[in-house]
């Protein structure tokens, strides 16, 4: 089961940020802090500690959610060191790339490094290069890359499984933006009555 960070334990990190940043908008009220902490507590509470420190020591100006998110994800899912264990990978199936059940491999590897090599024909040609060519040429194109969409899939984190649940949302701790219109009271004095409207008419000859 994947550790998440207890209510009194993200209390203390807020604690810590709103020490570090004394604005009175800055999570001002328990309805803010609620927010941020469903937006945050499925981060275990030692990374969300490290990001929250990392960006005091900085930044100038308070964090938004995004901000502590960012890094945390960065803390869980560092760009290179994945990118390089996939490359690993990646030669690993290389290898197997004039095997009859080649495509297995091929199709066993993650989405975004086949769309970085492009297609299964690509895949057979890179298996023909000299390994220099790979490690001198491929292999730094291919982490730049890898990296890049790891690092726009940061950004885009998913949001919390208990914000991604319907009957778990926002909704619970945001008020509606638009009120239903059947239930909101008439308002008075915003239809013409009948008279005035006939005697503009004729005024007019409508």
């Amino acid at each position: 089961m994947k550790a998440t960070t207890s209510l009194e334990d993200f209390r203390m990190i807020t604690r810590g940020l709103i020490a570090a940043f004394p604005r009175d908008d800055f999570i001002p009220n328990e309805f803010t802090f609620n927010l941020w902490y469903s937006a945050l507590h499925d981060f275990d509470y030692v990374t969300l500690k490290k990001a929250a420190e990392a960006y005091v020591m900085t930044e100038k100006f308070p964090p938004t959610i995004a901000d502590i998110r960012r890094l945390a994800c960065d803390m869980v899912l560092p760009a290179d060191q994945i990118a390089a264990e996939e490359w690993q990978r990646l030669m690993k199936a290389l290898g197997q790339a004039g095997r009859p059940d080649a495509v297995e491999y091929w199709q066993k590897l993650p989405d975004v490094t086949r769309e970085i090599v492009g297609g299964f024909s690509e895949f057979r040609e890179w298996s023909n290069l000299p390994v220099t060519d790979l490690m001198t040429v491929h292999r730094p194109m291919f982490i730049k890359r890898f990296e890049e969409r790891t690092k726009q899939k940061r950004l885009t984190a998913p949001l919390p499984v208990q914000l991604r649940k319907p009957e778990r949302t926002l909704e619970e701790h945001l008020p509606p933006l638009i009120e239903d219109r059947e239930e909101r009271p008439a308002e008075q004095g915003t239809t013409a009555p009948a008279d005035m409207i006939a005697k503009l008419r004729e005024r007019l000859k409508v």
